[in-house]
Parts: C-alpha cells; sequence; structure tokens
C-alpha cells in the first residue's frame, strides 16, 4: 500500500466533505487518526470511513473521534429507517 500517497487522497476527500471509502487493512487503519479532518478553528472533528476493496462487508464503517478512539458500525436498512450497529 502507498502510504503517502493514500494519507494525501484520504486528506483531500474528507476536505472536500466526500464519502470516503478504502480498504479495511491493517495500515490503511492505521492512517486514521484524529486531526485529518478539522473544523475552521482547526481543532479535529469526527469523521466516518467505510470500507470498499475485494473483501468488503457492505455497510461497514469506522468513526474516529477528536480523541483519537475507532467505533465501528454497520449501516443497514431496518424497515424503512437507516440504523446504525453497533
Amino acid at each position: 500500500m502507498r502510504t503517502k500517497a493514500t494519507l494525501k487522497t484520504l486528506r483531500k476527500a474528507l476536505e472536500q466533505g466526500d464519502t470516503v471509502r478504502l480498504p479495511f487493512t491493517k495500515e490503511a487503519l492505521e492512517l486514521l487518526t484524529p486531526g485529518l479532518k478539522t473544523n475552521s478553528d482547526g481543532a479535529p472533528i469526527r469523521y466516518d470511513v467505510y470500507d470498499s476493496g475485494p473483501k468488503s462487508v457492505p455497510g461497514l464503517c469506522v468513526t474516529v473521534t477528536p480523541m483519537g478512539a475507532k467505533s465501528y458500525y454497520l449501516i443497514r436498512k431496518v424497515g424503512a429507517r437507516t440504523e446504525r450497529i453497533r
């Protein structure tokens, strides 16, 4: 995996507000740190990244908090509503 290229692409996508998708490999998950997405004051804010790739789990998402905690969720439709399942 090209770490510098991936990190640059990840930062650019987060800045533009795009939905970020990348294969959940050990190296990719280690790149997800607080501070990749910031508010107008430069303070880190929470962001989501979705799994993609050949062995991806549909709807799998990781949320990175400003303190660096990572929470994993499945995004599923339950009835007519979309829910995050922890």
